[in-house]
């Protein structure tokens, strides 16, 4: 579908809302009740075949109420002002429960007010509907839609109805597209032009990560096509320890590769919110999106936040604290795809979660030898020499260095080089830089 028949098909569904807001509006202005959606009289235009939203609706049999609700859900999006035809008589606002944007610049459908626009005031009908907004519906189970903010005692209904990032993006845009970090999408896609040559490690850890490998490449096959899920988990749980610098995140981005997986990153702190339980809802959205995208989802610095819970006298925060954490450690427990937890302390995180994880990998700092093949690999030879003064294996051994450090050394001389517009790198700055990464390290557990 092309972007004209696409804005075409927009302005079909679009005009059907306004036309359904019409009617319920002229019903309630004329002091009479608002009836429940009619299709007879006001008709859902026909889809288009071949789009991706026509395969939605065809894949999960969505009816006219589904299709009437993700209408209204991207109306803000594409004819901003549908529901302020409601702010046109304050009974009708009050039944219809638009809710006024965070500027007041418009009204935002709710789910209360989708539940009015399909059941008018016909309470046995509005209970019929109430299933599209459960825990058991497709909207829920694959993130369909997303639920907004809501205040600290507000029934859900009342919060504003929306659509998640990728669903939000098929259907205003008819393709999926890559999400937007944003509270709504707490994480980044994590990416990298390396490759597995590029990835040094000593000899026990190599090993342990081509179990890791084997473990990802045939999990699946084992759970459906060997029928091992009886004793196994759906999905699997990856631990990646060791000193900061050593690689994990290159082996979560190659891992991702070597699976053609998307892998983001998720951000815990974006997704925190101030109201109760918001934080949870966003970070199931998350795994319930990735989870029909098959993507890998990477949780760097795992330790922060899958540390042990606060054992003393709990205190509202603490208790509320607590509970994100034991829901986070359940979602990575049930998530059917790949979770890939990296950190620098594997002690830290809690120990009911630790023995959950399928397979774990050790990062262990490199020694004398493969540091040099870390600076042989990543030093641009073509552009750059080393002083013949300068005992590079003496060097590594005073110094030793993570194999990320290393390469920001190298970064820093080939600037400092190109801004000088010298080849040959003398002892005392490569001795400087280097001593620019042991002294951010020190004191910190890391490479002194």
């Amino acid at each position: 579908m092309d972007n004209t028949e696409q804005s075409n098909w927009l302005d079909r569904e679009i005009q059907w809302i306004r036309e359904i807001v019409a009617v319920a509006k002229e019903s309630v202005v004329n002091g009479l009740t608002a009836p429940p959606y009619n299709e007879d009289s006001v008709p859902a235009p026909e889809l288009e075949k071949g789009s991706l939203y026509h395969d939605l609706v065809s894949k999960h049999e969505f009816g006219i109420a589904e299709r009437l609700v993700i209408a209204l859900a991207i109306s803000p999006y594409v004819s901003p002002g549908v529901c302020d035809a409601f702010n046109s008589d304050k009974k009708l606002l009050l039944k219809s429960k638009a809710c006024k944007s965070a500027h007041g610049i418009m009204l935002l459908p709710t789910i209360q007010t989708a539940l009015f626009l399909l059941a008018g005031e016909n309470v046995s009908k509005r209970l019929q509907f109430l299933h599209l907004f459960e825990t058991s519906h497709v909207f829920y189970r694959e993130s369909i839609l997303d639920v907004g903010d809501m205040h600290p005692g507000e029934p859900m209904y009342n919060s504003i109805l929306n659509l998640t990032p990728t669903y939000r993006d098929l259907v205003i845009y008819g393709e999926y597209r890559p999400p937007r970090f944003s509270t709504e999408f707490p994480a980044h896609l994590l990416t990298t032009r390396l490759e597995w040559d590029d990835l040094i490690l000593m000899p026990t850890t190599a090993t342990t990560l081509d179990d890791v490998k084997i473990t990802l490449r045939h999990y699946e096959k084992l759970f459906t096509d060997w029928k091992m899920g009886n004793i196994m988990r759906p999905g699997c749980r990856v631990l990646l320890y060791g000193d900061s610098g050593q690689g994990k995140t290159l082996t979560a981005a190659l891992l991702g590769k070597l699976l053609a997986r998307p892998v983001y990153r998720v951000d815990i702190a974006a997704s925190v919110s101030k109201y109760v339980g918001e934080t949870n809802q966003r970070l199931e959205a998350l795994f319930n999106t990735a989870e029909n995208k098959d993507w890998i989802l990477f949780f760097d610095e795992g330790d922060a936040m899958l540390g042990q819970r606060n054992k003393g006298g709990e205190n509202s925060s603490s208790h509320y604290a607590n509970q994100e954490v034991a829901f986070l450690l359940q979602r990575i427990e049930t998530f059917n795809g790949i979770i890939i937890v990296a950190t620098n302390l594997r002690s830290n995180i809690d120990y009911a979660f630790q023995r959950r994880f399928d397979t774990a990998a050790q990062f262990k700092a490199l020694d004398t030898e493969r540091q040099q093949l870390v600076w042989n690999r990543f030093w641009p030879k073509e552009y750059l020499e080393i002083s013949s003064s300068v005992d590079l294996e003496l060097l590594i051994k005073r110094h030793p260095l993570s194999p990320a450090s290393i390469i920001n050394v190298i970064r820093r001389v080939a600037s400092h080089m190109a801004e000088k517009k010298e080849k040959t790198v003398s002892p005392e700055m490569l001795q400087r830089f280097i001593q620019d990464e042991e002294y951010k390290f020190k004191g910190t557990g890391g490479f002194a």
